[in-house]
């Protein structure tokens, strides 16, 4: 031989496992898993947990619906029924439409204030039956006697 040593491995067919006798009932294999079979833990009420506090998210306010009135300067009221969460825009715009103008030319208050379309008569404090008036936009200011 020129050297090199070649170990033989065995084949599969080769390797034999014994398996003690008292191990071959199926009931006899059981995984270790820790505990007794009578202490099992309480997975139910587990979650994962990420270590962090998770935020609870804030109920969503209750939908109620109101009826408003819309006052526009020239006496033309209208009155809407909605719900307390909608935004403000969808009045505005359908009382333009009505009203054959652009929601930008119109001026909406309630109570001295004026009204944003991304507001919603719940975070106004609107109740039922209360009034908004609307005003034309009026550009300028001069006066010529």
């Amino acid at each position: 031989m020129s050297g090199i040593l070649v170990e033989e491995t065995p084949s599969v067919d080769e390797t034999v496992m014994e398996v003690p006798a008292h191990s071959q009932e199926p009931e006899d294999i059981k995984p270790d898993i820790g505990f007794d079979e009578d202490e099992k833990p309480d997975i139910e009420g587990l979650e994962k947990s990420t270590g962090e506090e998770e935020e609870i998210p804030e109920p969503k306010p209750e939908r109620t619906y109101i009826t408003i009135r819309v006052v526009a300067q020239d006496g033309l009221e209208m009155s809407f029924k909605i719900s307390n969460t909608i935004k403000m825009e969808k009045i505005f715009k359908s009382f333009a439409e009505r009203v054959k103008l652009a929601p930008i030319d119109i001026r909406f208050h309630h109570d001295g204030k004026r009204v944003k379309g991304s507001e919603t008569p719940l975070s106004l404090g609107l109740e039922d039956d209360d009034e908004i008036t609307a005003n034309t936009e009026a550009t300028g200011g001069c006066y010529f006697a």
